[in-house]
């Protein structure tokens, strides 16, 4: 059913539950290092691009040149009307891409969406993917999706906004593009590489006093929700975007 290519800006930051998904649908993952590769592939090549998260800033190009590479390639798969799905750091490029603007957040959202509500607009009301994880007669997210942020972003008004938590954006599409702030690949076992490279400042200053224990804790406890939501998310994105999208 052809090939899905995957922007992977950071060794531990993998695709996840993305790949269970592909492997559903049919879907051949390639992935490409963005930080190593010495060029990115023609977009027109693929189903589909996915740019996943990292620990840099979509700020941070001038410390990090390969990410203005990654935003004008974003640019091209855009303007060649390719699926594009950004992940975190991936939405965030993806939001200054089309000309927003990425900047430290005041405050972090680090744990599971029960703690960080997300509720749809009524754009995303309206969108099969923004629906996916949320129940019949609610306009809230799956609670056992994960969030593990400190940056965020402003958009230029052709974007569509598609969910929102108290603080951010987390929902956004522009053209062919889905920007995701949260984590619907992330299951506990990559979260729990992400609470362990975290500072004890970056938690404190999140209002985790813990180390991360309650967090911990929730990784089991949460795990069968969070394999659920994460899977109806990119079953969604996959049929109603990738899929429904014939080939060039």
């Amino acid at each position: 059913a052809g090939r899905v290519l995957i922007l992977q800006n950071d060794s531990g930051v993998p695709p996840g539950f993305l790949l269970d998904a592909l492997a559903r649908h049919q879907l051949e993952p390639e992935i490409v290092h963005v930080p190593t590769a010495a060029a990115l592939p023609p977009p027109t090549a693929y189903r589909a691009v996915v740019s996943l998260g990292g620990a840099q800033g979509a700020y941070e190009s001038d410390q990090y040149p390969y990410l203005n590479d990654e935003m004008v390639y974003m640019r091209q798969v855009l303007a060649a009307k390719v699926p594009f799905l950004g992940l975190c750091l991936g939405c965030q490029l993806l939001a200054v891409a089309v000309g927003g603007r990425g900047f430290r957040a005041e405050t972090s959202e680090l744990g599971y969406s029960a703690h960080f509500p997300m509720r749809l607009t009524a754009a995303g009301q309206d969108d099969p993917v923004a629906r996916a994880t949320v129940s019949t007669g609610s306009d809230v997210l799956d609670e056992n999706l994960f969030l593990f942020h400190s940056d965020t972003f402003d958009l230029p008004e052709e974007c569509t906004v598609l969910a929102r938590s108290d603080r951010y954006i987390e929902l956004f599409r522009t053209g062919s593009g889905l920007g995701v702030q949260f984590h619907p690949e992330a299951g506990g076992d990559i979260a729990a590489v992400w609470l362990g490279r975290s500072a004890p400042e970056r938690l404190l200053s999140a209002g985790i006093s813990d180390g991360g224990a309650a967090m911990r804790a929730e990784f089991v406890s949460r795990a069968q929700g969070c394999k659920g939501a994460g899977d109806r998310f990119f079953d969604a994105w996959i049929k109603h975007d990738v899929l429904a999208n014939a080939p060039a």
